[in-house]
C-alpha cells in the first residue's frame, strides 16, 4: 500500500507536488494554531518545575548555620581528628575558653614550612566586627598536623598557636585577617554561589615576597648609657668667584643716508584689481563758478499788446472758418506763448476731433499762410489745438532759462530745453535719458540750442566733475570753446580723429566699469558718493560728447556709426553721455539703430514731412516758425504726445565772457589718453598697394611680368580662385586658368578646395609677408612650402 502511494507521488507532476507541499504546510500551521493554548501551558509547566529543581538544588549546597559552626568548633573537629577518631576528646559540658591573641614569637621557618604557613588572603571584604569561634589549632599541632589551605575556595583562615621559641633570627610572620562566622573551612565550594570581588591589600615597603633571616641582635649592658647621635655639620662651602667678562666694544653705527624725497606721481588706489586702478585723491583747487551777471539781459518784450490784438482777430477767422465749411467746433479759449500762439478747438458731440485735421490747410489759407499745426489733444485739457506763430517773437533769455533750473550736486546735468507755450520753463537731467538726437535745418536755430546745453553744463559744474568732447567738423561753429578747462582734447575736426576719440571712450567706458565691478556700485554716482570718499580716490567726471554735424562726420568716416552705437548702448551708467545733432536727418545718416539709442529726440524746423518722421516717426517738424521754435520727444517731459517749446538765445558774446572767466579761475588739463589722436593703423599700407602697377602697365607688361605680380598679390592672400584672377586683373578665363595651374604646380595654392561648396577658392599655401597680410582676421596659415622641383632637394 505505501509502495503503491510512493509510486502514485513520483508520478506526478512538478505542480501536483507544489500543491500537495503547500497542503501540507497550511495543515501544520492549522494544528499549531489549535493546539497553541495547550502547548504553552505544557512548556509553561516545564519552565516552574526545572525552577523549582535549581532552588532545591541551591538549598542543599548552602552553608550550615551558624549553631553548627559554634557546636563543631566546642567538640574540636580538625583535619586530623576527623581522620582519627579515637583521638576526640570527651565532650565537656563547660564552654571553650576564648583563645588569646599573643604576638608570634620570633623564629625561622624553612622553605617547607614557610610555604606551609603563608596565610592566605580572604577572597571577600573584611567585615568591621567579627565574632571568632574556638579554634581548633591545638589539636591540630598535637596532631603534628599544619592546616590545608585550599586556594581559589572560600575558607576560613586559622590563626596559628604559638609554637616553642627557638633561638634564632627573628622573622616576622604576617597574620591572616580573622574568619566570618559565615564560613566554614569544610563546607564544600558552591560553584553556582556569587563569589565576593577579591580585594587585595598593598604591600608595604619593608614586606618583600621572600624573607630572609635577619642577623640576632647582641644585647647591650644595663649601666651603658645610649650615646646620642650628633649629626655633623654640613660642610660650608665658599662662593667660587667668576671674573665678569668684558664686553666686546659696540661699533659705532654709521649714519644712515637721508632717504631721498618721493618723486610726484599719481599714486594708484590701493586694493585695485582686475587690472584698473584709480589715482588716489587730491586737494581740488579753489574754484568759482561764472556769476550770472556775465550773461546778457534782454528789455523788456514790447509785442504783448501787439499780439493780443493779433490773437483776437484770428480767433474770429477761425470761427467763421469753421461755420463756413459746416463743421461742429470752435474756438473756446488761446494761450499766448513766446513764438507760439494755441487756440483751444471745441468740437461738437457728433464732431470727431479727427476730421478738423482736413481743415488745417484751409485755415492757413484765410490767415494769410501763415503756417498752422493742429493738435488732436492738448494735455490736461479736453480741447484740441490750433497752434499758429505770432507775428512777434518773444526772446527767452538764457539768464532767466538758467536761473529757472534745480540747484543741487544731484541736478549737475540737468539741461534746459526752452518754455513751453504756456510758459512753463522746460527742462531734464541728461544722466536720465540719456542721449540725445538734435536735428534742424540752416536757420532753426539748432547750433544756438547746442550753445545752450554746452554753457548749462560748463557753469553748473567745476572741470574736475565734468568733462566735454566737442566735434565740430566745420571748424568755426564751436571755435569758441577752444582751450576750454572742461575739454577732454583739443576740438576734434578731423572724421578720423573723431573715430579714435570714440574709441578711446569706449576704452574708458569698460575701464570705468571694471572699477565699478571692484567697488561693488552700478554706475558713476553710486562711486563718486560712496565709494571714493571712502577709498580715499578720484570721482570719476561725467563726459558729455558734443558732435555738431553728424552727416559731414559720417562722410569723412564711414564706420564711425558703430562706435558711436557702441557708446550709446552701454555708456549711460559710466557717465558717458551723447548729443549729436545734425542738419540732414536721413535714414542713411540717422539708421534705425543710432535713433533707437538715442531716447530724446529734439526736431527743430526741418525741410521735409520725410525728415520729420525720420526723427519723431510722425510729421509736425515741418511746420514750425523756426528760430528755436522745436518740438521734444521725451519721456521725461510728456510720456504721451510731443512738448512744443521756444529754446532760448544765447549770445556769442555770453559764451566768450563765460569761457574767459572758467580760463583764469581754472588751467587747461587735457587727459593725456586723448591727446594722440591719430588714426596709427593707416600709416603703414600693404605692401601690394604701394608698388601696385596701373591696368595699363599690366596690360603692357610680358607674361612673366604679369606672372610674377600676380603670384605676389596672390601671396598676401588667404585664398584665391581663377574667377578672382579673371575679374582684378584684366585676363581671359583660358589665361587666369594657366595662371593658376602654374600657382598650383608651384605649391603656392592649394590643388583642392576646402569643400565643394566652398566659394572662397583654394587656400594659398606660402605667403611672401605672413606678418602683414591683407586679411589678418582669417584662418591660420602655412610657412611650409612643399618641394618643388628645381629647389635642389
Amino acid at each position: 500500500m505505501i509502495g503503491y502511494i510512493l509510486t502514485g507521488l513520483l508520478n506526478q507532476s512538478v505542480g501536483a507536488w507544489l500543491v500537495i507541499l503547500s497542503l501540507a504546510i497550511f495543515l501544520a500551521v492549522g494544528l499549531i494554531i489549535l493546539f497553541f493554548p495547550q502547548i504553552k501551558l505544557l512548556f509553561r509547566t516545564i519552565k516552574a518545575k526545572i525552577a523549582i529543581a535549581k532552588a532545591k538544588k541551591r538549598s542543599k549546597t548552602q552553608a550550615p548555620s551558624d549553631e553548627e559552626t559554634n557546636s563543631n568548633a566546642d567538640e574540636g573537629l580538625s583535619f586530623g581528628t576527623m581522620n582519627n577518631p579515637e583521638s576526640l576528646p570527651a565532650p565537656s559540658k563547660e564552654p571553650a575558653p576564648a583563645p588569646k591573641a599573643e604576638p608570634a614569637p620570633e623564629i625561622v621557618l624553612t622553605r617547607r614550612s614557610l610555604y606551609a604557613s603563608q596565610p592566605v588572603a580572604p577572597s571577600h571584604p573584611i567585615p568591621h566586627e567579627v565574632t571568632k569561634a574556638p579554634s581548633p589549632v591545638g589539636n591540630l599541632q598535637t596532631s603534628g598536623l599544619q592546616p590545608a589551605l585550599f586556594p581559589g575556595d572560600e575558607v576560613n583562615d586559622v590563626v596559628p598557636e604559638t609554637p616553642a621559641p627557638v633561638q634564632e633570627a627573628p622573622v616576622e610572620e604576617p597574620t591572616a585577617p580573622a574568619p566570618t562566622p559565615e564560613q566554614n573551612l569544610f563546607a564544600p565550594a558552591n560553584p553556582f554561589e556569587d563569589k565576593p570581588e577579591v580585594v587585595e591589600a598593598p604591600l608595604t615597603p619593608d614586606e618583600s615576597e621572600v624573607e630572609t633571616p635577619a642577623a640576632p641582635v647582641e644585647p647591650l649592658p644595663e649601666d651603658v648609657a645610649p650615646t646620642p647621635i650628633v649629626p655633623e655639620p654640613a660642610p660650608v662651602v665658599k662662593p667660587v668667584r667668576v671674573a665678569k667678562p668684558t664686553p666686546a666694544p659696540v661699533p659705532t653705527p654709521e649714519p644712515e643716508p637721508e632717504p631721498e624725497a618721493p618723486t610726484e606721481e599719481p599714486e594708484e588706489a590701493a586694493g585695485a584689481s582686475n587690472g584698473v586702478s584709480q589715482p588716489k585723491a587730491v586737494p581740488l583747487p579753489s574754484y568759482r563758478f561764472p556769476p550770472l551777471t556775465l550773461l546778457k539781459v534782454y528789455p523788456p518784450d514790447e509785442s504783448a499788446a501787439q499780439n493780443e490784438a493779433d490773437t483776437a482777430e484770428r480767433t474770429e477767422v477761425i470761427n467763421t472758418t469753421f461755420a463756413n465749411l459746416h463743421v461742429g467746433a470752435r474756438v473756446v479759449s488761446h494761450t499766448i506763448g513766446p513764438s507760439v500762439t494755441r487756440y483751444d478747438v471745441q468740437t461738437d458731440p457728433s464732431v470727431s476731433v479727427t476730421t478738423i485735421g482736413k481743415y488745417v490747410q484751409d485755415i492757413s489759407v484765410r490767415l494769410g499762410g501763415v503756417s498752422t499745426r493742429f493738435e488732436e489733444m492738448v494735455r490736461g485739457k479736453s480741447t484740441s489745438g490750433l497752434e499758429i506763430a505770432n507775428h512777434a517773437t518773444t526772446i527767452v533769455s538764457f539768464k532767466e532759462m538758467i536761473s529757472a533750473l534745480p540747484k543741487g550736486d544731484k541736478n549737475n546735468l540737468v539741461i534746459p530745453f526752452g518754455k513751453s507755450i504756456s510758459g512753463d520753463y522746460v527742462y531734464a537731467d541728461l544722466s536720465d535719458f540719456p542721449h540725445m538726437l538734435v536735428a534742424g535745418t540752416t536757420g532753426s536755430g539748432k547750433s544756438i540750442f547746442m550753445h545752450g546745453v554746452i554753457m548749462s553744463l560748463i557753469m553748473r559744474n567745476r572741470p574736475e566733475d565734468l568733462r566735454i568732447v566737442v566735434v565740430d567738423p566745420k571748424r568755426v561753429e564751436m571755435a569758441k570753446y577752444k582751450d576750454l578747462p572742461h575739454l577732454l582734447c583739443p576740438i576734434v575736426s578731423d572724421g578720423g580723429a573723431a573715430k579714435v576719440c570714440l574709441d578711446k571712450l569706449i576704452e574708458e567706458m569698460e575701464r570705468r566699469y571694471l572699477l565699478f565691478e571692484m567697488a561693488g556700485v552700478s554706475n558713476i554716482r553710486q562711486f563718486n558718493k560712496e565709494y571714493a570718499p571712502a577709498a580715499g580716490v578720484q570721482t570719476l567726471p561725467f563726459i558729455v560728447v558734443f558732435v555738431d554735424e553728424y552727416a559731414d562726420l559720417s562722410d569723412q568716416c564711414k564706420d564711425i556709426a558703430g562706435s558711436v552705437v557702441r557708446i550709446a548702448q552701454k555708456a549711460r551708467a559710466a557717465g558717458i553721455h551723447l548729443v549729436i545733432a545734425t542738419q540732414r536727418p536721413s535714414v542713411q545718416v540717422i539708421t534705425g539703430v543710432i535713433k533707437a539709442n538715442l531716447g530724446v529726440r529734439v526736431a527743430l524746423s526741418v525741410a521735409s514731412p520725410t525728415d520729420s518722421v525720420t526723427i519723431l516717426n510722425q510729421g509736425g517738424a515741418e511746420q514750425l516758425a523756426g528760430h528755436g521754435d522745436m518740438l521734444i520727444e521725451c519721456p521725461l517731459i510728456s510720456r504721451v504726445g510731443l512738448t512744443r517749446v521756444q529754446g532760448c538765445l544765447v549770445d556769442n558774446q555770453e559764451i566768450k565772457d563765460v569761457c574767459t572767466y572758467i580760463k583764469k579761475e581754472h588751467a587747461t588739463v587735457y587727459d593725456p589718453r586723448f591727446l594722440d589722436l591719430v588714426d596709427h593703423s593707416k600709416d603703414v599700407a600693404p605692401a601690394a598697394d604701394v608698388s601696385a602697377p596701373s591696368a595699363a602697365e599690366i596690360r603692357n607688361a610680358s607674361a612673366e611680368e604679369k606672372y610674377n605680380y600676380i603670384k605676389e598679390t596672390i601671396m598676401g592672400r588667404e585664398y584665391t580662385s581663377i574667377s578672382q584672377i579673371q575679374r582684378e586683373f584684366g585676363v581671359g578665363f583660358p589665361r587666369a586658368g594657366k595662371i593658376f595651374a602654374q600657382l598650383q604646380k608651384e605649391g603656392i595654392v592649394a590643388t583642392q578646395t576646402e569643400s565643394a561648396s566652398s566659394s572662397k577658392g583654394c587656400r594659398v599655401l606660402v605667403h611672401s609677408d605672413p606678418n602683414a597680410q591683407q586679411n589678418p582676421g582669417s584662418t591660420e596659415q602655412t610657412d611650409v612650402r612643399p618641394n618643388l622641383p628645381g629647389d635642389g632637394q
